[in-house]
């Protein structure tokens, strides 16, 4: 009998057995905390001693501390690995510039980055070098996106108009291949609009195809307005 398992729970098991190995190992190394003081930022920085040792793995995107600089790569590191907590502020008026953990060199937890004029960039969630929960971005002090992510996996994105207000939202339904099976809702003119569709992936850009089942309804009462069908784009 052949058994069709949940790929969420396959990437669940698979990440945590890693973060099992991985706290194993990270909570047996100390941390020694540096300054960093340069043209652009100056703050504190924890970093590992005694990591030198430890194998990159292929995939992660490690951050670490050389020559004076933070660095980062996607599988390698040189000088040292980040291991605990990093606050830095600009030297110009000393706002905060970025603010996270780490262990071993990768994302651990909160992350949160600012631009000089204290203006809020970015909001990340991290599982060991995973995005985990909730990855936000701001532009000119605005909520722009919201990204929700499952060990890597991306669930939602909830896009937001310049008034700070829900403008349309995908639910990823489907993970399983390159078409993804999406679910949107539009949240303009006091209706809701839900459409199957999948992402074509280009250079450079993503682009939505509708590909199934239309519906419109009230936001208020939930009352159906229409419904139909969509084939490559087009109503049918």
């Amino acid at each position: 009998m052949i058994k069709v398992f949940n790929i969420q729970l396959l990437v669940f098991l698979a990440v945590s057995f890693f973060q099992i190995d991985l706290y194993g190992i990270g909570r047996y190394y100390e941390t020694q905390v540096v300054t960093v003081d340069n043209e652009e930022f100056k703050g504190t920085i924890e970093v590992c001693k005694g990591c030198d040792h430890i194998n990159a793995l292929p995939g992660k995107t490690y951050y670490y501390y050389e020559d004076g600089q933070i660095k980062e790569a996607d599988g390698k590191f040189s000088g040292k690995l980040l291991h605990g907590a990093l606050q830095l502020f600009y030297k110009l008026n000393e706002n905060p510039f970025k603010e996270g953990s780490f262990v071993l060199g990768l994302a651990h937890n909160s992350y949160k980055e600012w631009l000089p004029d204290g203006e809020l960039v970015e909001e990340a969630n991290y599982h060991y070098g995973t995005k985990h929960g909730v990855f936000s971005t701001y532009i000119f002090g605005q909520k722009e996106v919201d990204e929700e992510f499952y060990y890597g996996i991306v669930k939602r994105k909830t896009f937001y108009t310049s008034e700070g207000q829900k403008d349309y939202q995908l639910d990823y339904v489907d993970l399983i291949g390159a078409k993804k099976n999406i679910t949107i809702t539009y949240f303009a003119d006091y209706s809701i609009v839900k459409v199957e569709a999948y992402e074509e992936t280009f250079p450079h850009m993503n682009a939505l195809v509708y590909n199934g089942k239309y519906s419109k309804k009230t936001a208020v009462t939930n009352k159906l307005l229409e419904k139909g069908q969509y084939h490559q784009n087009k109503r049918v």
